[in-house]
């Protein structure tokens, strides 16, 4: 209920087409293993950064045992190759269009703020989790902590993990997953 429907749709189409217009060119890598270390793959990030001069960073904490790396092709695809060759890690790069969540959207966020800044919002009708922060909303200052989340999460990691373990600490008796395959699951 903080958002009308119908100015969510609008601003989903507005920011899929910035995203889109993007000139810099991304992709995502997802990393998964039963032993994974995100210590470790933020660290292989930073290094091959440092060497490239290229973005790749955390895009996505999905869970323990999976997250996801975004940036640019040719950086993912020397990270994929490198991080396939450790030991119990799997490695896929996604057939997506863009690195999301990485500051390759920083050229995008100025232009959607223009569009976050004119929504109305509502005080929510249910706990609203935010995806940059996995934390609970504070009412007290909603209007401002949502828009700025709305932009937030174009470029900077979703802390899916995070928002699992405040769910799980909000004593949820179900939790249920919409959408194509199980991949949060």
């Amino acid at each position: 209920g903080a958002l009308d429907l119908y100015e969510t749709a609008k601003l989903i189409k507005q920011r899929s087409i910035l995203m889109d217009q993007v000139k810099r060119k991304g992709c995502l890598c997802a990393i998964s293993s039963p032993v994974l270390d995100t210590d470790v793959i933020q660290s292989i990030c930073e290094e091959m950064e440092d060497v490239t001069h290229q973005c790749i960073r955390i895009a996505l904490y999905n869970s323990n045992r999976q997250v996801v790396v975004g940036g640019e092709p040719e950086v993912i695809q020397q990270f994929a190759e490198r991080v396939s060759q450790m030991p119990n890690m799997k490695t896929k790069v996604l057939p997506v269009g863009q690195a999301f969540h990485t500051p390759i959207m920083d050229e995008m966020r100025q232009e959607f703020q223009v569009h976050i800044e004119h929504l109305e919002i509502q005080s929510p009708k249910v706990p609203v989790i935010l995806n940059c922060s996995g934390e609970l909303l504070n009412t007290n200052d909603y209007k401002e902590t949502i828009k700025t989340e709305l932009l937030n999460q174009c470029n900077s990691p979703v802390q899916w993990t995070k928002t699992m373990q405040t769910i799980l600490s909000m004593q949820t008796k179900r939790v249920m997953e919409v959408g194509p395959g199980h991949s949060l699951s």
